[in-house]
């Protein structure tokens, strides 16, 4: 396998990936939403707490992906 098509390959995993922490990030701000128009307290700290572990997931995988395409 040659290295452009090994970059290819990587970038598109990455974006892949990026793709799916999005989902997942805005899934998570959908529960924190939802939840701050009910009254339990213990599902918006749920929410709460998946949003900012999806939203760290996000950011991780942004810089991942800036990291790789200085590498190249």
């Amino acid at each position: 396998m040659s290295q452009k098509e090994q970059k290819m390959k990587a970038n598109n995993s990455a974006v892949k990936k990026i793709k799916w922490d999005i989902i997942l990030l805005l899934n998570a701000l959908i529960a924190a939403l939802i939840s701050l128009t009910t009254a339990s307290a213990v599902a918006a700290g749920v929410a709460k707490g998946l949003f900012y572990i999806f939203l760290s997931l996000f950011l991780m995988a942004i810089i991942e992906n800036l990291l790789q395409k200085a590498e190249a």
